[in-house]
């Protein structure tokens, strides 16, 4: 006697679900969406100035002063910064919102050649 031998599995007659792929226009689309991480209170100073080393003017300009004798240090996050500076709420959400918009505008390139240089 042969096993396996008798009815079918209904598993046999039920159809193949298929995925197809994505068109090289939707897998262009998705890469487009990509956003780069979000710069939040929490980020430290370094991180922001590694991968963004244009964005370092951004915090003189908001009043993060790098100086030797002050407490402001690379290592120190974004809001740790603002507290030693002294930064209202509103001026954080403005160094916060400024810093993500060049972000994601790609400003962080390596820096600007001099014009000296020419």
């Amino acid at each position: 006697m042969r096993v396996g031998k008798g009815k079918r599995s209904k598993a046999r007659n039920r159809p193949k679900l298929t995925r197809s792929r994505p068109t090289a226009e939707q897998q262009r689309a998705r890469s487009v969406r990509k956003r780069p991480p979000r710069i939040t209170i929490d980020t430290s100073i370094k991180e922001v100035v590694d991968r963004y080393p244009d964005l370092y003017g951004v915090f003189e300009d908001h009043g993060l002063h790098f100086c030797a004798g002050c407490y402001v240090m690379l290592a120190s996050t974004i809001g740790t910064g603002a507290n030693y500076s002294g930064l209202k709420p509103a001026d954080r959400r403005a160094l916060l919102k400024e810093l993500n918009r060049l972000a994601a505008e790609g400003v962080h390139g390596t820096a600007p050649a001099s014009s000296s240089a020419a």
